[in-house]
């Protein structure tokens, strides 16, 4: 009786929770879209009229500021990755010098940290 009552309190917040993390996602095509849409607002906003040459180098700017910026993102993310590579590799040989000390001290044959 109790599992149910507690199903009965959980499952509309797990309904809802699924429903958010679902409507979250968006296809690689609807973001292209509404990016389309944002650098044509954004290009009307500067004063060119659609279908004219300003307006298309204008959108051909914004798409080279959003390919610009995702490079950056990407970059940025490989250093992050290669920094956290690199500080769990200090750590581990921290550790392993700490522990060949303590093996020193003991009198025994300190293990390699290379």
């Amino acid at each position: 009786m109790r599992n149910k009552t507690l199903w009965k309190l959980v499952s509309p917040v797990l309904f809802i929770a699924g429903l958010t993390i679902l409507s979250g996602c968006q296809s690689t095509e609807e973001r292209e879209r509404i990016a389309r849409q944002n650098d044509s607002q954004t290009c009307i906003e500067f004063g060119t009229k659609l279908g004219t040459s300003e307006y298309s180098e204008c959108m051909l700017r914004q798409q080279e500021r959003r390919d610009k910026a995702a490079l950056v993102a990407a970059e940025l993310q490989r250093a992050y990755s290669e920094t956290t590579k690199n500080n769990i590799e200090t750590v581990r040989r921290l550790g392993c010098e700490r522990e060949a000390e303590k093996e020193r001290k003991r009198g025994e044959k300190p293990r390699n940290c290379l």
